[in-house]
């Protein structure tokens, strides 16, 4: 997989599994690539199973997250990626994928203080600057009205 050569990776985990289906590893790697040729519904399957034999591996939890996210299904999404950073936090785009799932849901309150949150731990990323002007909207929007308007995240 590393080699790029993304049809023999595949092949690669599907013989794994086939001789110990009990692979976390050979589950993930296989649900990647089929994330990345938008096969989500395979990709849930692998995961689930991976998550499965393996539920404690952030790994799994993280790409359940970008599935449901590119799927449209927010709570599992949202789910997911708490469980994920739960699990290692240490991920910056773990935090803007649950702040944009947040705000998907229009559930503001979480969404900011994931900003919040995300600013701390992250204040020199790349999407700093991006997250500083949404949190700034959104927290003006909650004085003004007084009721979170949903924003979209970066």
């Amino acid at each position: 997989m590393s080699l790029g050569d993304r049809k023999a990776a595949a092949e690669s985990f599907e013989r794994a599994l086939q001789i110990d289906e009990n692979l976390p590893g050979a589950c993930l790697g296989l649900a990647t690539l089929y994330a990345v040729e938008k096969r989500y519904p395979e990709a849930e399957k692998q995961l689930l199973r991976a998550r499965m034999l393996k539920p404690d591996d952030w790994r799994v939890h993280h790409q359940l997250g970008e599935v449901y996210w590119r799927t449209g299904d927010w709570a599992k999404a949202e789910d997911s990626l708490r469980r994920a950073a739960g699990l290692h936090a240490g991920l910056a785009r773990l935090h803007l994928l649950l702040m944009n799932v947040l705000a998907l849901q229009e559930k503001n309150s979480d969404a900011l203080a994931e900003m919040e949150k995300f600013l701390q731990m992250f204040p020199q990323d790349s999407f700093a600057p991006q997250v500083r002007q949404k949190r700034d909207l959104l927290k003006a929007q909650i004085q003004k009205t007084g009721v979170p308007e949903p924003v979209k995240q970066p």
